[in-house]
């Protein structure tokens, strides 16, 4: 037995296998043919018409060392092949339709990714604004302008009750925004 012929004991399956791989050998396809001929199952049956279609397509018209398949016999080959094929293909359908929608819906959750990054930058920038800093200023500048607030607007500075009052909502302002940076710097940090 030759090492061409010694895969051909096997499933139909490991058949179409060596079919596919010595695609343009035409003895070899003869030979896997000739073995799917002889099983006569259903699958074997297509597999002889799919390689029919291969020894064809090689230009090779007279397979003497096969038998010929009758037209019906062949007809409901090809019919089942073109079965599978539209399954195949349907399956293939659907499974580009979910990749599709996959990727649409990754392509909006980047884009509202993108735009809460911005809108959070935005927001930080206006932040280290309401208390004159950059965005890029240090944890240790903040804490040190927050001190600074604290004493400035320290309810006890003041014995104008119209000025305390004013401190009091300027320093509870600035509380909040401190807060809020505060979040900001902890957040990246912890993820």
């Amino acid at each position: 037995m030759t090492r061409r012929h010694a895969r051909l004991d096997g499933p139909v399956s490991r058949l179409q296998a060596h079919a596919e791989a010595n695609s343009g050998d035409a003895a070899a396809l003869a030979a896997v043919r000739a073995e799917a001929l002889r099983r006569k199952t259903p699958e074997a049956d297509d597999l002889a018409t799919h390689v029919e279609g291969m020894l064809i397509a090689l230009g090779v018209g007279d397979h003497e060392q096969a038998p010929v398949m009758d037209t019906a016999a062949r007809l409901e080959a090809t019919t089942r092949v073109l079965r599978d094929m539209r399954a195949r293909l349907a399956a293939a359908e659907s499974g580009a339709i979910e990749a599709e929608t996959r990727a649409t819906v990754m392509e909006r959750s980047a884009e509202a990714a993108a735009i809460k990054a911005r809108e959070d930058g935005t927001a930080l920038r206006a932040l280290h604004a309401r208390i004159h800093l950059a965005p890029s200023a240090p944890r240790w500048l903040v804490d040190a302008v927050e001190r600074a607030f604290r004493h400035r607007y320290s309810a006890e500075r003041y014995t104008d009750p119209v000025r305390r009052e004013r401190a009091v909502a300027i320093l509870g302002d600035t509380e909040t925004v401190f807060a809020h940076l505060r979040a900001a710097i902890e957040e990246p940090a912890s993820g």
